[in-house]
C-alpha cells in the first residue's frame, strides 16, 4: 500500500515537472541579456 502512494506522488511530481517545462518552452528563448551571464 505505501509503494502505490509512493508511485503516485512520483507520477503527481513527474506530471508537474513536465507542465513547467511545457510552459517554459512555449514562452521562447531566454534575452540575449539573461543568457549572457
Amino acid at each position: 500500500m505505501m509503494v502505490n502512494e509512493l508511485n503516485h506522488r512520483v507520477k503527481n511530481t513527474l506530471a508537474t515537472v513536465q507542465s513547467v517545462v511545457e510552459l517554459t518552452l512555449r514562452q521562447g528563448r531566454p534575452t540575449p541579456r539573461s543568457s549572457g551571464i
